[in-house]
């Protein structure tokens, strides 16, 4: 599932830059590089569940594209977020991902304010210029586990 998240996110950003550049209003229109992402994790990085393996996800990407990573754990409110998000700002994050369905609303609230931060959360449905959700198409993994299971006789 690591492998997963950080493979989806590497194809939304790369997808998000060509679709930039497809649709910009100049034809020399530069794409910036991203420099740091972050990341709000409902409990705790320690669960050995959902937010370790977000966690790991992030650190995979910090390896992989030599960008700066940040997190916050137990963030669960619209000010939780709304704080942690003003600090990730100051900070420059470019990027900033929910690691929940639940992040949805509270990016929704807030993206306005903050045109120059793209924001990720999973399985929902706001969007926004700046504001996308990655959905998983669990009908489709749960068949592929039930192949693999049922082996190749």
């Amino acid at each position: 599932m690591k492998k997963q998240m950080s493979m989806l996110i590497m194809i939304f950003l790369i997808f998000s830059n060509a679709l930039f550049l497809l649709t910009g209003c100049q034809t020399n229109a530069s794409v910036e590089k991203i420099e740091s992402v972050g990341m709000l994790i409902e409990h705790t990085i320690h669960d050995q569940t959902w937010g370790n393996k977000g966690y790991r996800g992030l650190l995979d990407i910090q390896e992989e594209f030599n960008v700066d990573v940040y997190f916050r754990e137990g963030v669960q409110t619209q000010q939780q977020v709304n704080i942690a998000v003003e600090e990730f700002a100051n900070k420059g994050v470019q990027v900033i991902i929910g690691h929940s369905s639940t992040y949805g609303e509270y990016f929704n609230q807030i993206q306005d304010s903050y045109p120059d931060i793209f924001f990720i959360y999973v399985n929902g449905g706001y969007s926004a210029q700046n504001l996308i959700s990655l959905n998983f198409n669990s009908l489709a993994m749960g068949f592929f586990a039930g192949m693999v299971a049922g082996g190749n006789d």
